[in-house]
């Protein structure tokens, strides 16, 4: 890695089996507390630091970071039908979305009124994106971005733009990427996000079923996949002293 070139680790974990969808809601309740409990462990582990001895403080627009021996860490973390995601940086803020492929009524409609003009016609054009799997690849890195910026206003979603297709589709592992990220071009950013040479987008692998994009505020950014940490025996068995994070 050349020095300085900011980079992003990201786990994916999978915190239970329940049928996508079907999940009771305690279930869900159980799937949320165990996203956070797994995130606070990953990062203590990944400072190789005592969980008690992160300090979880927020910024101006409220979203966490990670003060511990000196180290300040940008974090994002997500979870969808019991699958949990967790992004990392030292060196920018950082936003990390997952989503379970699934079918959306009026899938049309939503698409049309989240997604950019240029995004919707690629969208439209493209027969072998057309549907659920190319709506909720656009849909997780518009909402990297707005975690990454620490704002999830839906008004901006369709301000957020990038390329799908043989241009911004991701392929085998690129020169900024490991373990199958692949760089996303950035399209159109809203002016309040700067310029897009400023960020960096990535698509990265998810568990099955699943897709998931990572945002970093910084150009270059090299995304790292650091695998799976931790079972569900084992979050059961976690410190339970963790704090309330917001989903951001």
């Amino acid at each position: 890695m050349t020095a300085g070139t900011p980079e992003v680790r990201v786990w994916f974990t999978r915190l239970c089996a329940d049928p996508p969808g079907r999940m009771p809601q305690e279930t869900k309740r159980r799937v949320r507390t165990a996203t956070r409990r797994w995130v606070h462990a990953t990062v203590a582990r990944w400072l190789a630091v005592p969980p008690r001895a992160l300090r979880w403080e927020r910024d101006d627009g409220g979203k966490p970071f990670v003060v511990a021996r000196g180290r300040t860490v940008h974090l994002s973390y997500s979870h969808s039908d019991g699958v949990a995601g967790l992004a990392l940086s030292e060196s920018a803020p950082v936003g990390l979305d997952v989503e379970r492929v699934r079918e959306r009524t009026h899938l049309e409609a939503l698409a049309h009124g989240c997604l950019s003009a240029t995004e919707f016609a690629q969208w439209r054009r493209l027969p072998e994106r057309t549907g659920p799997e190319g709506f909720c690849r656009l849909w997780t890195r518009k909402e990297a971005v707005l975690k990454a910026w620490g704002s999830g206003v839906p008004a901006l979603l369709d301000r957020v733009g990038t390329a799908l297709g043989s241009d911004g589709a991701p392929g085998p592992e690129d020169a900024q990427g490991s373990g199958g990220s692949a760089a996303v071009r950035i399209v159109q950013l809203p002016a309040e996000l700067g310029p897009a040479a400023g960020w960096t987008v990535h698509e990265v692998p998810a568990p099955r079923g699943h897709l998931a994009a990572v945002a970093v505020r910084a150009a270059g950014a090299r995304v790292r996949m650091a695998g799976t940490l931790l079972s569900t025996t084992e979050h059961d068995h976690m410190e339970r002293s963790f704090p309330d994070v917001a989903h951001r």
